[in-house]
């Protein structure tokens, strides 16, 4: 069935863009070589993502994970949430930064300290060299998620090689693998964006259908909702979703 068709070439997407975004040239050949290809330890699998050079960004956006610290302990009124820092940012990038610091068992920041030193320009990387990789992990996946989206563009645009060919292009982007490499809200923004567009085609054509379906109405109306909600609060640039 031609669902099944897409939904398998979708998946090979998303693995192609996993490969190059995580594993990166030197993890392929490392795992080739069946060398270290699954010491996940010392990040040589992952070695594309690990290997990435640190921006100085990255130190302010890990800082700002503080703020998944105040969050998830439920300081509701910190008057932290009144600083500069708390809105410096949409929160979306900052609290999956600390989510998943907090998955990968890492200190969070506690303070607004590491922040402020930052603006002071300490722009030097977090000392424990897996702090960094492990911010930068919902940043590739939400890459990942970027790819699978333009394919599903290209899908509902013309065909299933329309949408490989524009997940391709997309993939091979040098600015789309740094933003998807580096823990900033650049890919969450794009990805969101790009997965708006995608529903918002889909929904197009359900309008012109003879009888619209309710069911397929509302799933379409919440899910666009939620995307283009989600792509404002990575990047405010973000909400061009919206507009779109």
């Amino acid at each position: 069935p031609v669902p099944v068709v897409s939904l398998g070439i979708g998946l090979v997407v998303a693995l192609a863009a996993w490969s190059i975004i995580f594993v990166g040239s030197a993890g392929v050949r490392s795992a080739a070589r069946g060398v270290g290809a699954w010491h996940f330890d010392e990040i040589e699998f992952f070695d594309g993502l690990a290997s990435e050079p640190h921006f100085a960004d990255e130190s302010a956006m890990i800082a700002q994970s503080y703020y998944w610290t105040l969050f998830k302990s439920g300081q509701r009124n910190h008057p932290d949430w009144l600083h500069y820092a708390a809105y410096d940012h949409p929160p979306l990038p900052k609290y999956m930064f600390g989510l998943f610091l907090d998955l990968a068992g890492l200190p969070t920041p506690t303070s607004i300290a590491p922040w402020m030193n930052w603006i002071r320009g300490d722009f030097s990387q977090p000392s424990d060299p897996r702090v960094l990789f492990w911010a930068r992990v919902p940043a590739a996946l939400f890459g990942v998620g970027g790819i699978v989206a333009i394919y599903v563009v290209g899908l509902q645009l013309h065909s299933r090689l329309t949408g490989v060919l524009a997940a391709l292009l997309l993939l091979v982007n040098p600015l789309y693998l740094t933003h998807a490499r580096r823990a900033m809200s650049d890919s969450f923004a794009e990805c969101m964006v790009i997965a708006a567009v995608a529903v918002a085609l889909w929904g197009s054509k359900e309008l012109w259908q003879p009888r619209i379906r309710r069911s397929r109405w509302m799933v379409f109306v919440v899910a666009e909702s939620v995307l283009c909600g989600l792509a404002a609060l990575a990047k405010l640039n973000g909400g061009v979703a919206t507009v779109i």
